[in-house]
């Protein structure tokens, strides 16, 4: 009973309601079931980074023009190793070795691999500055035996990702500080010989023109004795 919308008293009862369900049956026909096609993704990225070498300047990274001028017995040479323009922003050299060869004989091995980085030997200097890296080395008297008018740098980078805004998104990857590969480079030198005068040569001239001042003196001194006489 319900006093306004308030309810006042209410009867309550239990129904009961039978059910024979043992002789019914039912079943389910012709449903086909078929799958989702699924979607896959490719997520092997291959990517050839590029690595070049060029004759560059004593102090600066810039490469001289072509062609390059030759090298002398004893000049020095300087090699720069860089990521090509294309790959610049993505990558950089982390290490590398550097060989100089005539045919297919290694003269010299300016560079090695070293723990950290590129290392040099006795007669070279390794600089960097950016992204290029600076080999610096004399040449070696062998390379010139037999007439060799140039010879070969070869050489082996080894990359990896900067970590720079450029390549930030590569982070969620775990691609960050993790190798990008290697790539071969090389590049031909031109060589001249230089004539240096020996000591024995340079001891040789100068008797000749020390004798060649006695002998005037004395003709000189003959000459004036005659001319004495010839008064008298």
């Amino acid at each position: 009973t319900f006093v306004d919308q308030y309810s006042a008293a209410f009867q309550k009862q239990n129904l009961k309601l039978s059910f024979d369900l043992s002789n019914n049956n039912f079943s389910v026909l012709n449903n086909a079931i078929t799958t989702n096609a699924v979607t896959t993704a490719d997520l092997s990225i291959t990517a050839e980074y590029v690595v070049e070498a060029c004759q560059c300047g004593a102090i600066d990274y810039t490469c001289l023009n072509f062609p390059y001028p030759e090298i002398g017995q004893n000049d020095l040479v300087h090699i720069c190793v860089f990521p090509a323009l294309a790959n610049s922003l993505v990558v950089e050299v982390s290490n590398f070795f550097m060989e100089f060869k005539v045919g297919d004989v290694v003269h010299l091995s300016p560079a090695s691999i070293g723990t950290t980085g590129p290392q040099s030997i006795g007669i070279s200097a390794l600089t960097k500055s950016g992204d290029i890296h600076k080999v610096t080395t004399r040449l070696i008297t062998s390379m010139f035996e037999g007439g060799n008018k140039n010879f070969e740098v070869e050489g082996n980078a080894y990359l990896q990702f900067k970590s720079n805004q450029q390549t930030k998104r590569l982070q969620d990857r775990s691609l960050q500080d993790t190798e990008a590969g290697e790539s071969f480079f090389t590049m031909q030198v031109q060589m001249k010989k230089k004539v240096i005068p020996t000591k024995g040569s340079s001891s040789s001239n100068s008797g000749v023109v020390l004798l060649s001042v006695v002998g005037g003196c004395l003709t000189l001194a003959v000459a004036f004795v005659i001319l004495k006489k010839m008064e008298k």
